[in-house]
């Protein structure tokens, strides 16, 4: 079932649009973040590579808009992040992810074979993985350690969502003390994300980003 999974996931992305009309469009401007430029390349590598480290797990993208918008976040973190030199524990790590890609493709032809289905360079898959590193550690570095979370907290999470979910669905409610530790976790995640978010925010605030395509702006971009 595994090898029939991962078979059917590499004919789905050697059957992904591409083509002439893909190389007329690498070098179309979406976006610049403080003069680097984002082109439409960018935007199907970054659909690429994502589909290639999640094994062919595709969730929806969302619209454009919203997909040129992640980039323009990632840029903007990229940047941040030539502050924030990679670690050899950071590199370890990346390599450790690569390694597990390469056996999880292995039994389907490897992923050389993917990556040229893709027609991506193993090079382009092993900057992704160290960005991403770097930017756990980042997020790590930079928020969690002035984020908390208070019993009381634990306490509302459990009385009012995880409480009720669990009688709705007719599951086992177990004693609070057994699932704390979970919660705290799940809370402590929340607030790093949206803590994420309103720093990303801010720097956008702050940051030089142009637009080269027409989109409906949000109400922060509006304002601006």
């Amino acid at each position: 079932m595994h090898r029939l999974f991962l078979a059917l996931t590499v004919l789905v992305l050697l059957h992904m649009p591409g083509g002439s009309r893909a190389a007329e469009e690498i070098d179309r401007l979406l976006a610049a973040v403080n003069r680097k430029v984002i082109t439409e390349g960018d935007l199907r590598l970054a659909r690429n590579l994502n589909v290639l480290v999640g094994f062919g797990r595709m969730t929806p993208p969302g619209s454009r808009a919203e997909e040129i918008d992640q980039l323009i976040n990632r840029e903007l973190l990229r940047q941040e992040l030539e502050h924030f030199p990679l670690q050899p524990e950071d590199q370890s790590r990346a390599d450790q992810r690569m390694e597990e890609l390469k056996q999880g493709y292995a039994e389907i032809g490897g992923i050389t074979y993917v990556l040229r289905g893709l027609g991506l360079q193993e090079t382009e898959i092993e900057t992704y993985l160290a960005l991403q590193v770097a930017m756990m550690r980042f997020i790590e570095v930079r928020f969690r350690p002035f984020v908390g979370v208070t019993e009381a907290e634990i306490e509302e999470y459990y009385r009012t969502q995880l409480e009720p979910k669990l009688r709705e669905s007719g599951s086992r409610i177990p004693p609070l003390e057994e699932v704390s530790k979970q919660i705290e976790g799940h809370l402590m995640d929340s607030k790093v994300s949206r803590e994420m978010d309103a720093w990303i925010q801010n720097l956008r605030q702050h940051s030089e980003i142009e637009l080269f395509e027409e989109r409906r702006l949000t109400p922060v971009e509006t304002a601006r």
